[in-house]
């Protein structure tokens, strides 16, 4: 007996109108495999001196597809697409979670650490690397522009940061008690046992996100990329907030067609550079063998250098090419704890 029919589901291109969860017990587990090896070798004066190598390789990582999406070649044929002709025509946008992406990760690494001695530590690593995937996650916006080619998504992540150097040191200041200047005295217990540490870090820029602000594929695509027609890539002394690269390498795809343009053709954003610096002391209170009170003082990004984001990578916005945001500017905090 029917007692009820059911409603029509109302259409809503902006978003999903099903969220579909893969649960397929038989299906693939995510794995990773890592390779990694390297060579140390002892210098005198406690200086360690490091090299090596590494790799990791992920299997069936989950990513977003859209798999109500029509074919390009039906779209084509019929001279434009129609919700009729959407695999399931009663539904919008069907999100679903596969577990069908692979990345790869390789890695050259070096170190040179100055073990601590003499109230010293210093510690100076780069890394030299490339990240392809297909998608950064499967929680954002990223989607593919043609589900039925995902070869054609694979590529440069836009996580990949190809060269990051970064040198630390730890370092006690040599006033105070057993030190080497102003071991008595008022001064002592004031400018005594301070230590001064500090991370200095410089990476390349990150990698600018290519995709089209109209999409005419016709095809109910997610996202929709430019064509790439030339090097959009410019020199240093043609570089500017208002335009970091050569926009005029990206064109808008004839309609019903997708664009040629990789998620990231390796176009990287202004390189980053950061001072980190933390000066801390620790006062021994007479109460108990462990009770001391800790003052610190730390500054974060302290050179106040501006540290831009990435361009705007949307090809038919009017700030398309342009930077026009930055990390944060430097923060200077004071913080007192008590340990008993």
């Amino acid at each position: 007996v029917l007692l009820s029919q059911t409603p029509p589901i109302p259409l809503d291109s902006t978003g999903y109108n099903l969220n579909h969860y893969h649960d397929d017990m038989n299906a693939h587990v995510p794995y990773y495999q890592q390779i990694s090896f390297d060579l140390q070798r002892q210098l005198p004066g406690q200086v360690l001196v490091q090299a090596g190598f590494t790799s990791s390789a992920g299997r069936h990582l989950y990513e977003n597809v859209q798999y109500n999406q029509i074919p390009i070649a039906q779209v084509q044929a019929a001279g434009g697409g129609t919700q009729s002709m959407r695999p399931y025509p009663n539904y919008a946008n069907i999100g679903y979670f596969l577990e069908g992406q692979s990345t790869s990760y390789n890695a050259l690494l070096t170190q040179v650490e100055k073990r601590y001695a003499n109230g010293l530590m210093l510690r100076a690593a780069f890394t030299w690397s490339k990240f392809i995937d297909v998608q950064d996650d499967n929680f954002s916006g990223l989607f593919p522009q043609d589900q039925y080619n995902m070869k054609a998504e694979r590529g440069i992540s836009l996580a990949n940061i190809p060269t990051r150097l970064v040198v630390a040191g730890v370092y006690d200041l040599p006033f105070g008690p057993g030190r080497a200047y102003a071991q008595t005295g008022v001064i002592s217990q004031i400018i005594g046992n301070w230590q001064l540490a500090g991370i200095y870090s410089i990476q390349s820029g990150q990698q600018v996100w290519i995709r089209s602000a109209n999409n005419t594929s016709g095809t109910f695509s997610q996202l929709m990329r430019p064509n790439l027609t030339g090097d959009p890539s410019l020199s240093g002394s043609q570089r500017t907030l208002k335009q970091w690269f050569n926009t005029a390498a990206f064109a808008a795809p004839a309609p019903l067609h997708f664009g040629t343009s990789p998620r990231s053709p390796n176009l990287q954003g202004p390189a980053w550079f950061n001072l980190d610096l933390n000066l801390h002391r620790d006062i021994p209170i007479p109460l108990g063998e462990q009770t001391r009170f800790e003052l610190r003082g730390e500054c974060f990004n302290c050179a106040n250098h501006a540290n831009f984001l990435p361009p705007n990578g949307q090809q038919g916005a009017s700030t398309f090419g342009q930077i026009t945001s930055a990390q944060a500017a430097r923060t200077v905090q004071v913080s007192g704890k008590l340990w008993f």
